[in-house]
């Protein structure tokens, strides 16, 4: 049986994000990434875009799983935990959602709402609690394969009878 993670909520942040508010949440090497398998687009039952579909190998023992996703930042923390400005913008893989894991499941499928259709690249990482710390895996990164599409068409209801006739 196939289960789902629908993931509904985005971060949002009203004010400076600090890092205390966040928590501490500690990279483990050693700790083999997920294997991503597919990022999809995920249409409604009226066919129109509703978010992103991600599929990916479950990592034994994981509590949870971190989803990232790559846009263009233009501020980043500094050591002190306050929002500074970039004197470039530069790319890189924000925090964008987590879902639990389901033991016992193989694949692991979640439905990451967005508010675009934008093409972009999304990563993955697995999470544990080890001695009352959190820790990931290293962020496993989907890449989009050369010639996928990565947005719906969209067509109105006038486009659809000309094309019908």
């Amino acid at each position: 049986m196939t289960r789902y993670s629908i993931l509904l909520s985005m971060l949002l942040c009203a004010g400076p994000l600090r890092a205390d508010t966040i928590g501490q949440v500690h990279e483990d090497t050693s700790i083999a990434a997920p294997t991503i398998i597919d990022a999809s687009s995920h249409q409604n039952a009226e066919g129109a875009f509703a978010g992103v579909q991600l599929t990916w190998i479950a990592v034994p023992e994981a509590v949870s799983y971190h989803l990232y996703r790559q846009i263009q930042i233009t501020q980043q923390l500094d050591e002190s935990g306050g929002l500074v400005s970039l004197d470039e913008p530069q790319m890189a893989f924000v925090p964008w959602g987590s879902v639990d894991a389901v033991p016992g499941e193989s694949t692991v499928r979640a439905i990451v709402a967005t508010l675009d259709n934008a093409a972009t690249r999304w990563g993955i990482a697995a999470g544990f609690e080890r001695d009352g710390q959190r820790i990931r895996s290293p962020i496993a990164i989907y890449e989009i394969p050369v010639g996928t599409p990565t947005a719906t068409a969209s067509a109105t209801w006038g486009s659809i009878k000309t094309l019908a006739r």
